[in-house]
């Protein structure tokens, strides 16, 4: 019964329905999962410890809009399997956040090494040889460690010169990143990048899923991927 119903309603679609499903669901999911594919490709996850969290990466509910979320479960009508696929990227994602949490809180509150360091590298006689004398504004030593740690879980390249702790961080940041071949913390960082792995897997999964399903429904329905731009002809 419910696999007729599922016939009797992809019967019922039309062009202006589908259109609707590519401009505020099929499109910007893909925009979205390609971008969070590009950031877990080079390692940044952009995870903030405050607050806690993905400042990009997000469960799919959250990459929609209010027409886009209204949209969905008619999608899902259509397509049941997509639910699942959209349940494995959102459960990995939050483990992922897990992990990078789990890092973060081991590098600062277990490990003594970024300690070590930030007290060497942060002395006036240091900071003199870098050119700079003051660091991180006004932010207390807590704020600047937790910060250093941050970009060890994301795994940070170098940092744009308005970033008023690229120097440190650009001339350190091996000696930050080698903290976490240490044997307390390797395991956790071993945890997390197989978990962006995992992720990365299922968001692939989920944009062919979505690629495939939206060519099917352009041919089918005579549309275009993407809405025409509406430019006016003098």
């Amino acid at each position: 019964m419910n696999k007729k119903l599922s016939v009797k309603r992809k019967m019922n679609l039309n062009p202006d329905i589908v259109r609707d499903w590519f401009d505020t669901v099929f499109n910007p999911l893909l925009d979205k999962l390609k971008d969070e594919c590009d950031l877990i490709n080079i390692g940044n996850f952009t995870w903030r410890s405050r607050p806690r969290g993905f400042e990009f990466l997000r469960e799919i509910d959250v990459y929609l809009d209010k027409d886009g979320k209204t949209n969905l479960p008619q999608i899902i009508a259509i397509y049941p399997a997509m639910k699942k696929k959209i349940q494995d990227h959102d459960v990995k994602l939050k483990l992922l956040e897990e992990r990078c949490s789990l890092l973060h809180q081991a590098l600062t509150k277990q490990s003594q090494d970024l300690h070590k360091i930030y007290q060497s590298i942060t002395s006036d006689e240091s900071l003199k040889e870098l050119g700079i004398y003051k660091m991180f504004g006004s932010s207390n030593q807590e704020d600047q460690i937790d910060l250093i740690a941050e970009y060890m879980v994301n795994q940070k390249g170098e940092l744009p010169y308005y970033h008023s702790v690229s120097p440190l961080w650009n001339k350190y940041k091996k000696e930050f990143l080698d903290i976490l071949e240490k044997e307390l913390l390797l395991s956790k960082k071993k945890e997390l990048i197989e978990t962006s792995k995992e992720l990365l897997f299922k968001t692939q999964e989920l944009i062919r899923f979505l690629d495939d399903r939206r060519m099917d429904l352009s041919f089918q329905y005579g549309l275009a991927l993407a809405k025409p731009a509406n430019n006016s002809v003098n």
